[in-house]
């Protein structure tokens, strides 16, 4: 018998002994005989029905977690005797809570049912002389009649039982005590269980957010390393037709995924071909996989204008490429919509010219994907330089509908360029403070009061530190605009990145930027 069905067992016996103890008091309340154990007869009844009102709270919680029917637990709780306390499913999903203190738990239900055992025996509810007088009343016998049957031996058993209920208090005292201290035994057993499963969970969920931050931090290498293993492997000369979309994303797991449409300005066999790239682990990269091609790096060819795994092939196809120390998985993306050719920038998107004006969470969440993209892909041939706004792109679907959480930004195979130095990776993030500004607002700077207190600039570089001074200016009123927050991510990116160590500017970046606006984001996602 499982301790789920024992426990049921005694939540049903409670009752039952609450039940026949009124029955005796109304019996001797008729005979005349109540004021002699009333007080002894009232403390009994209130432990009863406290401890019946305990046990059941206490099996609830204990039930709750165990099945999303609040059905299934009333049920169980309203028929202690019925089939679901056996049922195996919720059995299972006992022990797993409690784990290793099952064995514990189940020890002490059988101790309560024992007690309980030992109550009735104390009560002698079972006894056939209290039974058949509790159930005269039914029979309506006059009191005359009742105290005429004093002289049978039936009711002389009675006066025995009373005299025993009466000067029984110190056993039932004991024995309601146990029934406390197992009670209070199975909660805290219960409490310290939830406790110590919540620790473990958060344990897990922290490592696990710990070994997010430390592959987003060192994405960037694989990365550039992809870049440089798809630049290698084109096989014809007209390599400089050839782009490669990557859409950027908020990474929220240890995975390397790539997901990177192809095109060809030329005339050639495909327009675009949507792909989903995969890094392969280190230790599986000397393996054989099912139906997988290693597409090696060919020599210049001046025919076929195509990438080898990027051709046509089956749904289940896969093909591998790479160089020494990495390789990739290529799986043709065909749930992807890579039909469509109408684009809009980031740039005509903030400044009104792309037809529609993105609501106030497509700004924050594409803030937050767009600084994370900064973070991963800075000091890569894929964003070499500040991240421009011309240079990010929304692609429509077939239905015309542009996806502004998939932005994407496009680079040449042709030409390699070499990532920022150190000196200018603060101006890429000036660069992106202002983006962030512009998305937080919905407005672009140059339309700002705050643009137009400074002077245009006569080249590039004046223009970039008047906008930097304009930027701070309007800086100031992003907290009431948006929060604190949104405002601490910012201003990092404003000057507070002045202070992080070169080799850390990353790591201080999640913490200082993506991390804030994540929140700003999960702020209005579950307003």
């Amino acid at each position: 018998m499982s301790g789920l069905e024992i426990a049921g067992i005694v939540l049903g016996a409670v009752p039952v002994a609450i039940t026949a103890l009124e029955k005796y008091g109304e019996l001797a309340r008729r005979l005349g005989l109540f004021s002699s154990i009333r007080p002894e007869h009232k403390r009994c009844s209130d432990r009863l029905c406290y401890f019946h009102v305990s046990l059941k709270r206490h099996l609830r919680q204990l039930l709750l977690p165990l099945t999303n029917d609040d059905l299934v637990v009333e049920d169980l709780l309203s028929n202690p005797g019925g089939k679901g306390w056996t049922d195996p499913t919720i059995v299972a999903r006992l022990q797993e809570r409690l784990q290793r203190s099952y064995e514990i738990y189940v020890g002490y239900i059988r101790e309560v049912e024992r007690v309980m055992r030992s109550i009735h025996q104390e009560l002698a509810l079972d006894s056939r002389c209290v039974q058949v007088q509790a159930h005269s009343e039914k029979e309506k016998i006059s009191l005359s009649r009742l105290r005429a049957s004093f002289a049978t031996k039936e009711s002389r058993a009675f006066q025995v039982y009373r005299l025993k209920f009466a000067n029984g208090e110190s056993k039932r005292n004991q024995l309601f005590a146990e029934l406390d201290e197992y009670c209070n035994k199975m909660e805290k057993l219960l409490d310290s269980s939830d406790r110590d499963a919540e620790l473990v969970q958060k344990r897990a969920a922290l490592k696990l957010v710990n070994a997010v931050d430390v592959a987003v931090c060192n994405f960037w290498p694989s990365a550039s390393k992809l870049f440089h293993v798809l630049a290698a492997s084109w096989n014809c000369l007209c390599q400089g037709e050839h782009f490669g979309q990557l859409r950027l994303q908020h990474r929220t797991t240890t995975e390397l995924d790539f997901r990177i449409i192809f095109k060809s300005s030329a005339s050639s066999s495909w327009v675009t071909r949507s792909t989903r790239i995969s890094g392969l682990p280190q230790h599986e990269q000397g393996t054989e996989r099912r139906m997988l091609e290693s597409v090696p790096i060919r020599q210049v060819s001046e025919s076929r204008c195509q990438l080898p795994y990027i051709a046509s092939r089956g749904p289940h196809r896969t093909s591998q490429v790479g160089l020494k120390d990495c390789r990739f998985l290529i799986f043709r993306d065909f749930d992807a919509d890579d039909t469509g050719l109408e684009i809009v920038t980031l740039d005509q998107v903030l400044g009104g010219d792309a037809g529609f004006r993105p609501s106030r969470q497509e700004r924050y969440s594409l803030a937050l994907v767009l600084a994370s993209s900064v973070l991963q892909l800075l000091d890569t041939p894929w964003l070499p330089e500040p991240l421009k706004k011309t240079e990010v792109v929304f692609l429509a679907d077939s239905a015309g509908r542009f996806h502004l959480d998939q932005p994407q930004v496009s680079r040449s195979f042709a030409q390699i360029t070499a990532g920022p130095a150190e000196s200018s990776i603060s101006q890429s993030l000036d660069h992106l403070g202002v983006v962030l500004l512009e998305l937080c607002f919905g407005d672009v700077l140059e339309n700002q009061p705050h643009r137009k207190n400074w002077r245009a600039g006569d080249n590039d570089m004046e223009r970039a530190a008047f906008d930097l001074m304009a930027a701070r200016d309007w800086q100031r009123e992003v907290t009431a605009e948006a929060g604190p927050d949104y405002s601490e991510a910012v201003a990092w990116c404003l000057g507070g990145n002045r202070s992080a160590p070169p080799d850390r500017w990353r790591q201080e970046m999640l913490r200082r930027v993506v991390r804030p606006l994540q929140r700003c984001r999960d702020y209005l996602s579950n307003a």
